[in-house]
């Protein structure tokens, strides 16, 4: 299982940002979306891959998701599951301001 998280994880960070500067939050949200589902199809293949049995597994809606640019709002956010267990396609990192 320890395998599993050598898999490449979506950088949220880099992908908004670039796509801030372009075209603004709803298409930057669409975008995301695209990318995270097509990031799950990969995943599934390369863990298949590896041996494990992996399935893609509906999606979590969240309602807010904080970025570098601000809050995408509403955006689904597919699931993995390998062997029984969740798999993260999504890093989420909260950095607090200093006090």
């Amino acid at each position: 299982m320890n395998e599993m998280r050598d898999v490449s994880i979506v950088k949220l960070d880099e992908l908004v940002s670039q796509g801030w500067k372009e075209v603004g939050i709803p298409a930057v949200r669409r975008r995301v979306e695209e990318v995270l589902w097509k990031k799950r199809k990969e995943l599934v293949a390369e863990l298949r891959a590896k041996g494990y049995h992996a399935v893609c597994w509906g999606y979590v809606r969240r309602k807010h998701l904080q970025t570098p640019v601000g809050d995408l709002g509403p955006i689904r956010v597919p699931r993995v599951r390998a062997d029984g267990r969740e798999v993260r396609i999504l890093a989420l990192i909260h950095i607090s301001e200093p006090t």
